[in-house]
C-alpha cells in the first residue's frame, strides 16, 4: 500500500513517465533509434549500469541497517546482491566501459566473446530476468492493488517487503514497453505492433528502476515507520 510522503513524486511518477514519453517520441517521431541507444555502449545500457549501483547503495544501507530485523535485512542483502550481479553484467564487469579482453576459456564459451555470465547459459539470462518480471507483476501490481480491495492483507508479517503503491507506474510501464517483443505472438494474438527498436532493453530501463525505487523506499520506512495508509 502507498506509505504518505514515502517517496517523493518524481521518483516514482515524473521520472518512469517521463522517460517512457521520451523514448516513445523517439521511436515515433525520429530516426534516431540506433548504436547511441541501444549498443553496448547505447545510453540505455550506460543508464541501467547507473541506476543499478545506486540501487546496491541504498541496499547495502537498507541490509546493514540497525532496525532492520534479520529476515528482513537478509531479503534485501539478496536484492542487493542481486542488483550488483546485474550491474556489473550490463557493463560486462568494466569491459564495455574499458575495452580490455575477454580471456580465451570464456571467450570459448561465451556467446558474444564477451566477460560476462550471462551469455555462458541462459540460467544466467532469461531464468533471472523471468523472476524479476514475475517479482515486478506480482509485487507491484497484483499484490497492491489487491490490497486496495482488502487493507487486512498489510496487516500480515510479509507485507513488509510488499512494494508500495506508489511503484505501480514503474511496473505498469514495464510491462507496456514489453509489448513489440513478443507478447502478443505468446498469448496467441497475432503479431506484436512495433515500437521499440529493442523493448528487451526499455523494459529493462524500467525493471532497473523498480528495484532502485524499491530499495530507495525501504530505506526511508526503516528512517522513519509510519503506519501504512
Amino acid at each position: 500500500m502507498t506509505v504518505s510522503g514515502l517517496l517523493p513524486r518524481w521518483l516514482w511518477l515524473d521520472a518512469p513517465v517521463g522517460a517512457a514519453l521520451v523514448l516513445t517520441g523517439i521511436a515515433l517521431f525520429t530516426d534516431w533509434q540506433g548504436p547511441w541507444l541501444y549498443s553496448e555502449q547505447g545510453l540505455l545500457e550506460l543508464g541501467h549500469f547507473l541506476i543499478l549501483v545506486v540501487a546496491v547503495v541504498y541496499g547495502v544501507r537498507v541490509a546493514l541497517a540497525k532496525r532492520a530485523e534479520r529476515a528482513l535485512a537478509g531479503w534485501y542483502a539478496l536484492a542487493t546482491v542481486g542488483a550488483l550481479f546485474t550491474a556489473g553484467e550490463e557493463v560486462s564487469w568494466g569491459q564495455h566501459l574499458v575495452g580490455f579482453g575477454t580471456p580465451e576459456w570464456l571467450a570459448a564459451i561465451n556467446d558474444q566473446g564477451e566477460t560476462n555470465l550471462h551469455n555462458v547459459t541462459n540460467w544466467l539470462d532469461q531464468k533471472p530476468r523471468a523472476v524479476l518480471e514475475l517479482g515486478v507483476i506480482v509485487g507491484g501490481i497484483v499484490l497492491p492493488l489487491l490490497a486496495l480491495g482488502w487493507p487486512s492483507l498489510a496487516a500480515a508479517g510479509w507485507w513488509a517487503v510488499v512494494p508500495p503503491l506508489q511503484l505501480l507506474p514503474t511496473a505498469a510501464l514495464a510491462e507496456l514497453a514489453r509489448l513489440g517483443s513478443g507478447t502478443w505472438r505468446d498469448w496467441g494474438l497475432g503479431s506484436d505492433p512495433v515500437l521499440f527498436f529493442r523493448a528487451s532493453e526499455v523494459q529493462e530501463t524500467f525493471f532497473y528502476w523498480f528495484v532502485l525505487v524499491y530499495l530507495v523506499a525501504a530505506h526511508r520506512r526503516l528512517q522513519r515507520p509510519i503506519a501504512l495508509a
